[in-house]
């Protein structure tokens, strides 16, 4: 399902927040198509959409390419050459604010009135800046989006890891064991000819 134009452009950048239009418009056409399967791979802006496939009656598969459901920056890495072990939100929130310098702008934008923005980037939308300060406020609060991306964890059918570290992770934060299945991708370096 495409269902990016139903989401606001803003939201592509704060992915993990759960817009009820895009929940509508996917369980509408769900509920027409009848899947005998949904594969979920990507959620980025339409969590919502995520959310309407995992409350249909259809088997739903989520594929792990990273690690966006237990991670608001996709990638458990703070910024600081450290692993990160999972969210917790006035850690997820330090992260955020450190390596997304849309929040920086956004925090600077807020205190300029729309013509001096304009005069600073000749052609540039006044509603840009709003946009950039609706993801200054998801990066402030944090902890009311951690949950559902969480929850869904525990929702999907099944969920393929690309990797034994993955799994791991993903166990941790509450995917059931049962339900995650490690399918490696890549090539062995041992085994190439």
């Amino acid at each position: 399902l495409h269902l990016h134009e139903v989401s606001r452009s803003a939201r592509m950048h704060v992915p993990h927040v759960f817009e009820e239009e895009v929940y509508q418009a996917a369980k509408t056409i769900l509920a027409g198509l009848h899947p005998e399967s949904i594969h979920a791979h990507n959620f980025q802006g339409l969590i919502g959409a995520v959310c309407a496939a995992v409350e249909s009656s259809a088997p739903t598969v989520y594929t792990a390419h990273d690690f966006g459901l237990i991670c608001m920056s996709w990638y458990l890495y703070d910024g600081t050459l450290t692993p990160c072990s999972g969210p917790e939100p006035s850690k997820c929130r330090r992260c955020l604010i450190r390596n997304h310098p849309v929040s920086i702008q956004a925090s600077i934008a807020r205190h300029l009135p729309a013509a001096v923005l304009k005069r600073l980037k000749p052609g540039v939308d006044p509603r840009s800046y709003q946009r950039l300060n609706e993801i200054r406020r998801f990066h402030e609060t944090v902890e009311t989006h951690l949950p559902l991306a969480l929850g869904l964890l525990k929702r999907f059918d099944a969920i393929v890891a690309p990797s034994p570290w993955m799994a791991q992770a993903l166990i941790r934060h509450g995917a059931p064991a049962e339900r995650v299945h490690l399918v490696t991708c890549g090539v062995s370096r041992w085994n190439v000819a």
